[in-house]
């Protein structure tokens, strides 16, 4: 989702820096994402005179190279890209553009180490976007880019309220619609939905009874506890028998019925509800 949004971004970005634009060669060559005929047709603005020229050739020159590292921080073309936007961003000290903010809160963003989903640097991302934001306070991608990093972050709130933003400045945007959907989904008045709609809304301390299939049975630290499919009658992820014995017949794939107090937990930030202290149980 990200990098397609990144691609729209960049050919919003040659339109806004018409500058480069001057030149067929170089156009041609930014349009293209050409790294090495951006540097042969556009080099004459790197060594202008002209700040602002300067400043848009090593922009537009690091989010071609952020483009075509395929957003893989492994790429030297990642670094690089990282090097010449924040030297475009240095540049343009006096005068800031949202745009070239957004870029580097994007590279920020995917900065991530090998089979890792979290940016290393999230916290810079979030840096950058709320800087484009304060600069260009109407444009509901920063809002929606902040909320990525956000999350990354573990910052659910700070998130779904950036959503929720984005949402309200630009509803027909697919990528923000699905973001907000998704994140509502873990908001207090999303899993209060989901609870009134299963029909059952457990709360903390409460007696219960859970019938269930089993998914997975966990032995750890002398305790057993099942991962089940969540039931018609059951709203809980786990059930939790301590250091009571195991049935034999409680086996993954068969249905089990648990009573005890239920608890509050936590699985991938999502609030669920387990089954603790059972006093009862039983399998077929």
């Amino acid at each position: 989702m990200l990098k397609q949004a990144a691609r729209v971004f960049y050919l919003l970005c040659l339109t806004s820096f018409p500058v480069l634009a001057q030149e067929p060669q170089c156009e041609k060559a930014l349009k293209a994402s050409d790294v090495s005929g951006i540097e042969r047709y556009c080099n004459h603005f790197k060594v202008s005179n002209n700040v602002a020229a300067k400043k848009t050739y090593y922009f537009l020159l690091g989010w071609a190279q952020f483009k075509k590292s395929d957003y893989n921080p492994a790429s030297p073309l990642f670094r690089r890209a990282l090097e010449n936007v924040s030297a475009a961003i240095a540049m343009g000290a006096k005068s800031p553009d949202a745009d070239m903010y957004t870029v580097r809160g994007l590279i920020y963003l995917e900065n991530k180490p090998v089979d890792d989903v979290i940016s290393k640097d999230a916290d810079k991302a979030v840096k950058d976007f709320s800087m484009a934001i304060s600069l260009k306070p109407r444009d509901a991608r920063n809002y929606y880019y902040r909320g990525l990093a956000y999350n990354q972050l573990l910052k659910p709130d700070a998130a779904w309220a950036d959503f929720q933003k984005a949402k309200t400045l630009d509803p027909s945007d697919p990528d923000i619609q699905s973001a907000w959907q998704k994140q509502r989904q873990i908001s207090p008045e999303g899993q209060a939905e989901i609870r009134r709609t299963l029909g059952v809304e457990p709360r903390a301390g409460e007696v219960g009874t859970c019938t269930a299939r089993i998914r997975e049975i966990h032995k750890e630290h002398g305790e057993t506890t099942f991962t089940v499919y969540t039931g018609q009658t059951c709203t809980i992820e786990a059930i939790n028998l301590g250091a009571r014995p195991l049935p034999p017949e409680c086996v993954v794939g068969a249905t089990v019925t648990a009573k005890g107090s239920y608890i509050e937990a936590t699985l991938l930030m999502f609030p669920v509800m387990e089954l603790d202290s059972v006093t009862e149980i039983a399998c077929n």
